[in-house]
């Protein structure tokens, strides 16, 4: 997603979850009415990746840290956490501290949203 000016965020979340816009966008001190889902060419060009293969394991890709990762804090909780390895034809399963561990390796610092 990213928001009106040039912010761009990565967020991971539960399948089964709605995203409620407006509490996302309280969360990040944004107006409601400003986050939007990134185009398919500045997910390719920020990611390496198009719609269907967004994965946490893309934003190795984001070489220039321009993508702010978001993680809704349910996934904490699950058991596993399943990805794509930059490809949506295989799935990896992890435990959220590995995540974590991986988005660390990749210098990235999630955000807990609600």
């Amino acid at each position: 997603m990213k928001d009106r000016k040039s912010d761009q965020f990565y967020l991971y979340l539960v399948d089964n979850h709605r995203v409620d816009f407006k509490s996302l966008a309280e969360q990040l001190g944004l107006g409601h009415s400003r986050l939007k889902f990134a185009s398919e060419e500045e997910l390719e060009s920020l990611l390496g990746v198009v719609s269907g293969m967004v994965t946490p394991l893309a934003l190795m890709h984001d070489t220039d840290d321009q993508v702010k990762v978001l993680i809704n804090k349910s996934l904490e909780s699950m058991p596993e956490i399943s990805a794509h390895p930059n490809v949506n034809t295989a799935t990896i399963l992890m435990s959220y501290a590995d995540l974590v561990k991986v988005l660390a390796a990749m210098g990235k610092v999630p955000t807990m949203i609600e």
